[in-house]
């Protein structure tokens, strides 16, 4: 993008040009102007690709893992050492009454929400289980009998073809339950657009995408799409074919497009479509009577009924307390916290991040807790002894990092790696209990051998550093490629 010169845009709006605009002279852009960008700019090189073996030798050296110099992988494994601990930000609210009595309780609907909170999270044993069972249940829109026997159909399945097919189903279920957040997304980019486009434009695009209708997306995304890709997108093309705009308006274009995309793959025609391109495979590859079809279909019909069902109040207004701090923009502090814990719950579900990731705010008994757990799963493969074929056993291995900080207290991190029945775990525990090692170590083998695990190695130490999770789980930061939502 040339930064110094500005392009005056003709009239688009009349089917002919006026000479005189275009022979206006050109303002000079202020050299000291920093331009907004909605996105960066896409650079097509800039992924996951082979490295040559001088550059892997450093790779390996720095990370541990192999990764393109110019790699998008590098700007994420940069964001997490950049992110703010959520434990950090989530204290404040939970523990520190002095930045509560001056900043959240001076907003009236931030105290609301915050007092509903508070009532929430006073859990007991019980309570706390069911909170993380939500969390981990609902980590992913693809949870439920259907989605397990997809996942085994897809493991499982005569010919490769079939990954693709259910990939373009999950797709299209995604965005069929996100309509509505898709259609606002739209209108929010449309008002942008309308923003950043010469006066003379301004008032015609504005009428144009006003006829975007919000109200029951699911029924109007048939009148959405054919307003967006028949008026609103020609009209757009011809901006930047007349004005070479190469611009904020053509970066939002391109976010534009990526939506549209969406809410085409959402609407009822597509994904009709790929429900019936998924069952008659099914019924033909896997040899499935109209019975256990119909089985199916009711299976996928329940969990699709069930999304509008679940929710949690102590985390539903945590969220509404995080959007209400955020856009409270007369108090810098509120904005900051809650920036930090928003990017912090953004970066932890990143999609190149095969993690899932729970947090447990709580007040036991009149004790204050926040935690944090990180756990994944891989897969490890060995030759079966005594095996005459070279018959090769999959074992599942789950690991898990678990911080909690605790008023009063103090910092504790645990590091554990479960295969099969055996169990290895590490707790570092806070300078105050170190003195009780040798009666926590204790403690530990009792809870795990009443759980019917074998401990095979623990270790019980003082917390000397904070880690973050990326930092324990490094060799694991990249996604692997296919068809995957366990996290």
């Amino acid at each position: 993008m040339i930064e110094n010169v500005s392009v005056t845009a003709a009239n688009i709006n009349t089917q002919t040009n006026n000479n005189n605009l275009n022979n206006r002279p050109k303002p000079v852009a202020d050299p000291l102007a920093v331009q907004k960008l909605p996105i960066e700019q896409i650079n097509p090189q800039r992924v996951n690709q082979t490295i040559s073996n001088a550059e892997s030798n450093f790779s390996a050296q720095k990370e541990n893992y192999l990764l393109n110099p110019d790699s998008i992988m590098n700007q994420l494994t940069q964001a997490l050492e950049l992110t703010p601990p959520m434990a950090e930000n989530m204290k404040k609210l939970l523990l520190d009454k002095s930045f509560l009595n001056k900043n959240v309780k001076n907003n009236p609907e931030l105290k609301m929400y915050f007092e509903e909170f508070m009532k929430g999270i006073k859990m007991d044993k019980g309570k706390m289980l069911e909170f993380i069972k939500f969390q981990q249940k609902n980590n992913t829109k693809f949870n439920g009998e259907f989605f397990n026997y997809l996942r085994e159909a897809v493991n499982t399945a005569p010919h490769e073809s079939f990954k693709d097919l259910a990939g373009n189903f999950l797709k299209s279920y995604d965005c069929f339950l996100t309509q509505g957040n898709t259609t606002q997304t739209i209108k929010t980019i449309l008002q942008n657009i309308a923003e950043a486009l010469p006066k003379i434009l301004k008032e015609t695009f504005e009428d144009m995408s006003s006829k975007l209708l919000l109200d029951n997306p699911e029924s109007s995304s048939d009148i959405n799409l054919d307003l967006l890709k028949n008026e609103i997108i020609p009209y757009l093309s011809k901006y930047v074919a007349k004005t070479n705009d190469f611009g904020l308006v053509r970066d939002y274009i391109s976010v534009l497009i990526h939506n549209v995309v969406r809410l085409e793959a959402g609407n009822k025609d597509s994904f009709s479509n790929s429900i019936e391109n998924l069952f008659n495979y099914l019924k033909l590859n896997f040899k499935l009577d109209d019975k256990e079809i119909a089985n199916l279909k009711h299976l996928l019909v329940t969990e699709y009924r069930d999304q509008g069902n679940k929710s949690n109040n102590a985390i539903d207004y945590m969220f509404k307390m995080i959007d209400t701090g955020i856009k409270d923009e007369t108090n810098v502090a509120n904005k900051t916290v809650f920036e930090g814990i928003e990017q912090s719950l953004l970066v932890n579900s990143n999609v190149q991040i095969p993690l899932a990731h729970i947090f447990l705010p709580v007040n036991f008994e009149g004790t204050f807790m926040f935690s944090e757990l990180w756990f994944g799963k891989i897969i490890e493969e060995e030759k079966k002894k005594n095996s005459r074929n070279g018959e090769i056993i999959q074992t599942e291995v789950f690991n898990m990092f678990l911080t909690f900080d605790i008023d009063n207290v103090g910092y504790f991190e645990t590091v554990a790696i479960c295969k099969d029945d055996k169990l290895q775990l590490e707790l570092f525990i806070p300078p105050v209990l170190n003195t009780r090692n040798k009666e926590i170590l204790e403690a530990i083998s009792n809870i795990i051998s009443k759980n019917g695990l074998k401990a095979e190695k623990l270790f019980v130490s003082e917390c000397s550093k904070k880690r973050k999770f990326n930092e324990v789980f490094k060799s694991n930061v990249a996604k692997d490629r296919g068809i995957n939502v366990f996290a």
